[in-house]
């Protein structure tokens, strides 16, 4: 029993070390963006390919509710994005008026997207598979 319930220990950290890693590679894919379009004489970036999902527009507030309740009973921080709450917070720094943050699927991540126009600013994932 010992040696099962230790291998499925083994098992669960290795996952969860993947799926750490690839949320990881996935935020670093979004501040990394390469800017090489203009958008009324601002250079901007387009939206990250391999979005199959973009849903409609949200509030600041909305995204943080849905957040903060997500986490549910986990043992993250019980702010928006939990522990990524400080990428959270670099990504609405960079909003400017009349940015819109949609909720965004690849199919194998998702999380949320910040545009301006149809430019992308920045993005958080909040979730791989």
């Amino acid at each position: 029993m010992i040696a099962t319930d230790s291998k499925a220990t083994r098992c669960t950290l290795r996952t969860l070390v993947l799926v750490i890693s690839y949320v990881l590679i996935a935020n670093a894919d979004f501040a990394g963006a390469h800017h090489s379009e203009t958008n009324g004489g601002e250079v901007c970036s387009p939206s990250p390919s391999g979005i199959n999902y973009l849903g409609p527009e949200l509030t600041v507030a909305q995204v943080e509710q849905a957040s903060v309740e997500r986490l549910g009973d986990s043992n993250a921080p019980k702010v928006p994005f939990g522990y990524q709450n400080s990428k959270w917070i670099e990504l609405k720094a960079l909003m400017h008026s009349g940015d819109t943050i949609h909720a965004y699927s690849t199919g194998m991540s998702g999380g949320h997207l910040v545009l301006r126009g149809s430019c992308f600013v920045g993005g958080i994932t909040s979730w791989a598979r």
